[in-house]
């Protein structure tokens, strides 16, 4: 212990002796483990730490399967069979999320409820933090009762006690609040997060077999497994269709792990490997330092084993030294990684991560122990062998320079700058396949001009608007009254925003056209008003938009969109033509641009629309189409609404532009972050080609002298010095470059409209390594070239 205390101080002492050498050290050392520790705090709290459930493994979504379209919800009438026909669960539950008004609380809300059958928070494994979930009683309709989220607890009663028994109106009804949830609550429920739960209303047309519109949540009993389980419900579902052949539902069950987080599991494993990579990169350059730093205290060494000391003993004395320099750069990582996990968590487009999952906890804090510990021992280990190797005759006469071990240790400076380089180039290609996927996803035309465009979601309490004329007078004097804004050039509504999905689907026939039975098209619709396409900037392709005289009581029309026309009337005129959803016929009066409604990247359907004044909505979303920036708009949007109805929420404004960007939110982090890595690794790699370099015109002085004063020219001793250091460099990205060949076609699934092995990323990637590497080396190239034959002559 007293010999360990003895080279702790030693090496304090040395590194102190060298702040310059120190500083760099462990900056470099910091940067590597703090992005390490980064990307696995993330990934340690979407895989590595179980969710705070009872039991999470044993926990699967059941998902409804019709034809070869997998996750569909399900009928309540198919979940009740699969809960009472099952011998695989212990229990199982159901629920469906609604967004509801609050009012009487201040400023009117909009908020996400969710509607759960019985036994929900028992399935789950999570219980009230306050109170009592459902009774079976409430589930029938006793009385109407609320369970409320954590946050909702605080924001509106201050987390007070008395909060139980008090009483919130969502759409015009009083619940009662009987539980609050814990902080720690998952979100099962989407993109936007419960804040309150009520029991699923036992209202009789909502459990009619056909009407999906469920997520089903199912606990395994102890022993059974997801296989096991499937096979069970599959035997029901082939029963059930049997007695239903007109409502076929296959199931399909995924671990409720997997459906949470699997989206991000590969950007987050390909992120870890590009930090891994980094933290090679940094290891190498301090090797390289270490490597230098002992060349230079080759005479020390000699001197202490001339004067007894063992050779293991000065390998430990590196091997601390080197231990000191990691846990340094381990803490300054650490307080770097903190301050990257609040950077990524606050534009992290996940709908589960909440920022209190992501924190240092005990593995974060071992995983990083572990990367400082293995670290300094693959930083220290090599220089302090090779300072070691000397003889100690050669390592006392000023010759030793030029000994074996100077030789050799020059040879495994190269070898680390190759790998350095070759790390360099496959972060480098990673970056340039992720860059030009997010630069393609976000330039694909979304079919809408989204420049000036505001949007603005209204949801209308259907307990306050039951007859269609409430909602259509409702949407019109809001239509009308915002069209008068001063500003305002267009202002129209769909009920389904592009970008946002959701979109109803269904089986539609076309007019003089037969397909066989269970293979009629599907086709998404959507209802709009009037102006929706001029506010859009959604183009006319042929005939008509809707009008104003487009009303209830006049025949059904439809605009169909360019890809449907093309399909169904190719080299026809589709305008005039007629389709029907079930036995209601429309009139085609015009074909419309194909819009990206599921996603940039996702292809557009068969689209349709319909006219609002034939078929109203009560929740619709207003686009408003201003002449200058449209978020100066929006108090006088939010008034003119509130003359109406002064109750009415509205949550959520915000721009197209907003909402196309929030689409590639991911893709784009995962780019940034990528791309930010690679550039951490080329400055690394390029100060490691640098560092060699100025080492090795330091260590060939008298060489360089005797060239010159030979009558080498400059111009020689440039080309002699470049070509040294360009051969490392190349020789680094020729082994990069294969390296990308094969490891970039794990991105497959990650990329957008680019391959792989995209030639003109690797070109770009290798080109830009090749340049820095150049500028790397002229430097130290052309400090050579100032080198004074007769000094350097003198040098030995």
């Amino acid at each position: 212990m007293q010999t360990l205390w003895q080279d702790l101080r030693y090496g304090i002492r040395m590194l102190l002796k060298k702040p310059g050498f120190t500083a760099i050290a462990v900056l470099t050392l910091a940067l590597g483990i703090g992005a390490n520790t980064a990307i696995f705090s993330i990934l340690n709290a979407a895989f590595l730490r179980p969710l705070q459930l009872k039991d999470p493994d044993r926990l699967a979504i059941v998902f409804g399967k019709v034809r070869d379209a997998n996750d569909n919800p399900v009928s309540y009438a198919d979940f009740d069979d699969w809960r009472k026909q099952n011998q695989s669960f212990e229990s199982m539950a159901a629920y469906f999320n609604r967004n509801l008004n609050l009012t009487g609380m201040g400023e009117p809300e909009r908020l996400r409820v969710t509607a759960v059958t019985e036994g929900y928070f028992q399935t789950i494994g999570i219980q009230p933090l306050l109170g009592r979930a459902f009774a079976a009683e409430e589930h029938q309709g006793a009385n109407l009762v609320a369970v409320v989220s954590y946050g909702f607890w605080q924001r509106h009663f201050g987390g007070a006690q008395d909060a139980l028994g008090q009483t919130v109106r969502l759409d015009d009804k009083s619940y009662t609040i009987i539980g609050v949830m814990p902080p720690q609550m998952p979100n099962l429920s989407g993109i936007t997060r419960s804040e309150l739960w009520v029991p699923l209303e036992p209202n009789i047309p909502w459990r009619q077999r056909g009407l999906n519109y469920l997520v089903v949540l199912g606990r395994l009993k102890i022993g059974f497994t997801i296989g096991q389980a499937q096979s069970d419900l599959d035997v029901i579902a082939e029963r059930l269709h049997r007695a239903y052949p007109e409502h076929e539902m296959g199931v399909r069950l995924v671990p409720l792990n997997k459906q949470l987080f699997g989206d991000l599991r590969t950007s987050l494993l390909m992120l870890l490997g590009a930090v891994g990579f980094v933290m090679l990169i940094a290891t190498s350059n301090v090797a390289n330092l270490q490597l230098a730093r002992a060349s230079d205290r080759g005479k020390e060494f000699a001197v202490r084993l001339a004067l007894g000391a063992g050779r293991m003993r000065l390998v430990r004395q590196m091997l601390t030294e080197g231990l000191l320099l990691a846990f340094a750069g381990g803490a300054l990582g650490m307080a770097l990684a903190v301050w990257w996990i609040d950077l990524m968590v606050s534009f992290w487009p996940t709908k589960v991560l909440r920022p209190d999952r992501i924190n240092l906890d005990w593995r974060v804090l071992a995983f990083t122990a572990g990367v400082t510990v293995v670290t300094s021992f693959l930083f220290s280990l090599i220089p302090a062998w090779q300072a070691t190797s000397a003889t100690l005759s050669a390592a006392l006469k000023e010759a030793g320079r030029k000994s074996t071990a100077d030789v050799g240790r020059r040879r495994v400076l190269g070898l680390l700058v190759v790998s350095e380089t070759a790390l360099a180039t496959l972060l480098l290609v990673g970056a340039g396949l992720m860059l030009k996927s997010f630069w393609l996803a976000r330039h694909v035309d979304p079919g809408f001009d989204a420049e000036s465009v505001l949007s603005v979601p209204i949801s209308l309490p259907q307990s306050r608007y039951k007859e269609d004329q409430q909602i259509s007078t409702f949407f019109k004097e809001a239509l009308q009254s915002i069209a008068a804004v001063p500003g305002v050039k267009a202002v129209g509504a769909i009920n389904n925003l592009p970008l946002a999905g959701g979109g109803m689907n269904g089986t539609f026939r076309v007019e003089g056209q037969t397909v066989p039975a269970g293979q009629e098209p599907e086709c998404e619709k959507y209802i709009v008003t009037p102006d929706y396409f001029r506010a859009m900037g959604i183009r006319l392709v042929a005939g008509r938009l809707f009008t104003e005289q487009d009303m209830a009581n006049k025949p059904r029309v439809i605009l169909v969109n360019e890809n449907m026309a093309l399909h169904f009337w190719p080299n026809q005129n589709p305008v005039g033509k007629r389709l029907a959803w079930g036995n209601d016929w429309q009139e085609v009066v015009g074909v419309v641009g194909d819009v990206k409604h599921d996603g940039l990247e996702v292809a557009s359907g068969f689209q349709s629309y319909e006219p609002f004044m034939q078929d109203p909505s009560s929740a619709m979303t207003m686009v408003i189409r201003t002449t200058s920036d449209p978020t100066n708009a929006v108090a006088a949007i939010k008034a003119q609404v509130r003359e109406i109805d002064k109750d009415q929420p509205i949550p959520n404004v915000k721009t197209l532009n907003q909402i196309v960007a929030d689409s590639v939110s991911q893709r784009r982090l995962s780019a940034v972050l990528l791309g930010a890595f690679a550039a951490l690794a080329l400055l690394l790699s390029t100060v490691g080609i640098y560092g060699v370099l100025a080492y090795s015109v330091t260590q060939r002085m008298h060489e360089l002298g005797v060239r010159m004063a030979l009558g080498a020219k400059t111009s020689d001793v440039l080309r002699l010095v470049l070509s040294n250091g360009m051969k490392l460099a190349l020789t680094g990205v020729s082994i990069g470059l294969a390296g990308a060949f094969v490891l970039t076609r794990l991105m497959t699934k990650l990329l957008f409209g680019v391959t792989p092995t995209d030639a003109t990323t690797f070109a770009v990637a290798s080109a830009l390594l090749v340049a820095v590497s150049l500028l790397a080396c002229y430097v130290p190239a052309r400090r050579a070239t100032k080198v004074d034959p007769l000094v350097a002559l003198r040098y030995e």
